[in-house]
């Protein structure tokens, strides 16, 4: 059984130039705060203004355009430096320390990188679309969701109950409500809830209905 070791974090809100670009229903910004947020974390404007937590056995320094980091990441890194003996992990422009931090690696080979992506281009835009939208679907499908196909999208801030079944190429933005056994097929939904067992056919479009 792994060990959960106190794992702490530092985002640092250096502006980024992609900071407001809205993707999947949040501002690019907001992900890296929303994917740490199981675990202690402040926030400073830069490095030079971080105040370190009087206690951690490590240290995580992000910044505010790393939209893919989550706990869990940071919770894998914790133990492989421990298992490793490492003192410090270098990913992207961020890193991970122990209170001695004295150490530098560079980890390449053993930490998904992706997962510590900067976005400053429009092919990191889009590489971070991809991976949140596949989070997003897979997190509706561990809550008893059925999701069909590839071409489903859901936003991060829109809710779909278990035993609801979308299909085709349905979009659902916003603070959308799909509940238990209804059905979407091939349709667009927008800040609407579709009640249950309601069945929506293809080329539907719904917005603003609750």
């Amino acid at each position: 059984m792994k060990k959960i070791y106190d794992v702490k974090a530092v985002i640092i809100r250096q502006p980024f130039e992609f900071a407001a670009f809205e993707l999947l229903g949040r501002k690019l910004s907001e992900y890296a705060e929303l994917g740490i947020k199981d675990i202690p974390y402040t926030v400073a404007d830069c490095e030079g203004q971080m105040v370190l937590p009087e206690k951690f056995d490590y240290l995580a320094v992000l910044y505010a355009d790393m939209p893919l980091v989550t706990a869990d990441v940071l919770h894998d890194v914790s133990q492989y430096m421990h298992e490793k003996c490492l003192e410090k992990v270098n990913f992207g422009k961020g890193y991970m320390v122990t209170p001695v931090g004295h150490e530098q690696f560079h980890a390449d080979r053993i930490i998904k990188l992706a997962d510590f992506l900067s976005v400053n281009d429009t092919e990191g835009v889009k590489i971070v679309y991809n991976e949140l939208r596949l989070r997003i679907i897979n997190r509706h499908i561990s809550g008893g969701a059925v999701i069909l196909g590839d071409n489903v999208t859901v936003d991060d801030t829109a809710y779909i109950a278990a035993g609801a079944v979308l299909s085709g190429a349905t979009t659902v933005r916003g603070n959308s409500k799909i509940l238990s056994g209804a059905r979407l097929d091939n349709c667009y939904i927008e800040n609407s809830t579709v009640g249950q067992g309601e069945y929506i056919p293809p080329f539907t479009v719904i917005k603003n209905k609750r």
